[in-house]
C-alpha cells in the first residue's frame, strides 16, 4: 500500500465503498486487555465518523480505558476498509442535534432514523454520539494484497461450519477444549489457530475439516486510514 499525504487523496474510493458495505466490526480493549468486537453502522462527514450507540455500558468502558480503536468493513468483493482512529464522546447539544438528522435525512441503507431507538430524541440520556477520528498522517492508498486460495477456503469453511445443521447448542464447550458454541462466535483462541481449532470443532460436530487449494493467489483491495 502506498501511503498518501492527505485524505482527499483517497476519500472518492472510501466512501464509495463505506456506503455501499454500511457495516463494520469496531474493536476495543477491555481494561483488562481483552480485545472486544461488535458491529456497527456509521456515518461518515469526510475524514470524521460518527456512531450512535449506547451512551453508557461495556464499550463506554472500554474507551474511557483506551479510546483508540480498529474498524473494518469488508465485502464479499474482497474489497476491504480499515480505519485506524480515535474515539471521544460528542456530549454538546448541537452536535447531537445536528447528527440525529444527518442520520435522518441521509438515505438508507445509511441513514435510518435514530427515534426507532430512542425514543426521546437527541436529548435522550441513553443516546451516546461517538466522534471517530483518523490518525490524519497515515492514510494509505488501496492496493492489492495477496490472499491465498487456502485463507479464503478457511473463511469459506467457517460460514459454514458456524450454520451447520449440526451446529447444536446442546453439545457443550467441554466437546471443543473449551470453545463456545459456533451459533454464538469464536473466540480469539479459535482466530489465532484456525487450522488446528477448526479441525478440533469439526471433529466434535461430526463434519469433515476442510482441505485448502493451493497456493493460487487472490487479490484482496485494502483501503487504510490509520
Amino acid at each position: 500500500m502506498n501511503r498518501v499525504a492527505t485524505f482527499d487523496e483517497l476519500a472518492a474510493e472510501f466512501h464509495r465503498r463505506v456506503s455501499r458495505i454500511v457495516w463494520c466490526t469496531l474493536a476495543t480493549v477491555a481494561p483488562d486487555g481483552t480485545p472486544w468486537t461488535r458491529v456497527l453502522h456509521p456515518i461518515w462527514e469526510a475524514s470524521t465518523g460518527w456512531i450512535a450507540t449506547t451512551r453508557h455500558g461495556l464499550k463506554a468502558r472500554h474507551l474511557a480505558h483506551e479510546p483508540r480503536v480498529s474498524l473494518t468493513y469488508w465485502d464479499a468483493a474482497q474489497d476491504v476498509v480499515t480505519v485506524h482512529a480515535t474515539a471521544a464522546w460528542a456530549d454538546d447539544a448541537p452536535t447531537r442535534e445536528r447528527v440525529w438528522q444527518l442520520y435522518r435525512t441521509t438515505p438508507p441503507p445509511l441513514g435510518y432514523d435514530p427515534g426507532d431507538f430512542w425514543p426521546a430524541g437527541p436529548d435522550d440520556p441513553a443516546f451516546g454520539l461517538l466522534r471517530l477520528r483518523p490518525d490524519p498522517d497515515r492514510y494509505h492508498r488501496p492496493g492489492l494484497i495477496a490472499q491465498t486460495e487456502a485463507d479464503l477456503a478457511t473463511q469459506r469453511h467457517f460460514r459454514r461450519v458456524a450454520t451447520h445443521p449440526l451446529t447444536d447448542p446442546s453439545k457443550t464447550d467441554a466437546q471443543a477444549d473449551h470453545l463456545p458454541t459456533l451459533s454464538t462466535g469464536m473466540t480469539g483462541r479459535w482466530q489465532a489457530r484456525p487450522g488446528v481449532q477448526m479441525a478440533r470443532i469439526c471433529a466434535a460436530r461430526g463434519l469433515a475439516a476442510p482441505r485448502p487449494p493451493g497456493r493460487a493467489y487472490r487479490p484482496l483491495s485494502k483501503v487504510v486510514c490509520r
